[in-house]
């Protein structure tokens, strides 16, 4: 008979009370904090629309039309790992960056974690939160 064990809360090496240690998110240092349980999510601005060539563009990653793209792949490096079944109440991420390098205007890292409710029509719901580098000025116009 086989035991099923627990996974390991973090990497080897990580502490959770270093977890515990200052905040370091810019924006606390202007004293703004959020309500306990709750998160900063950085809202739209009229001026990061303004940036965008077009509405319907914004959002989206420049491209140029001179980049060939290999034909037997699409360039998209992904690794997912997903459930499926009954009712969820949380999820937890621990998200690794590792100094990534982006060299053209065309490329972008990224890690997220995805929460994804409905199937992938029009009931689609998702909260997606991560890390994402690119070139300074990118979309955001702020370097990253």
């Amino acid at each position: 008979m086989r035991t099923k064990k627990d996974p390991p809360k973090g990497p080897r090496g990580h502490n959770e009370m270093d977890d515990l240690s200052e905040n370091f998110q810019l924006w606390s240092l202007s004293g703004e904090s959020c309500p306990e349980g709750t998160i900063p999510i950085r809202r739209t601005r009229e001026e990061d629309i303004l940036r965008a060539s077009s509405v319907r563009r914004f959002g989206m990653k420049k491209t140029l039309n001179s980049v060939k793209m290999d034909i037997t792949s699409n360039g998209h490096e992904h690794a997912i790992g997903y459930v499926t079944g009954n009712k969820y109440y949380g999820a937890k991420a621990t998200i690794n960056v590792w100094a990534p390098v982006v060299e053209d205007p065309t490329e972008f890292s990224l890690s997220q974690m995805w929460v994804i409710s409905g199937s992938f029509g029009s009931d689609l719901n998702t909260v997606e939160a991560g890390w994402q580098a690119c070139l300074p000025e990118d979309i955001w116009g702020q370097e990253t």
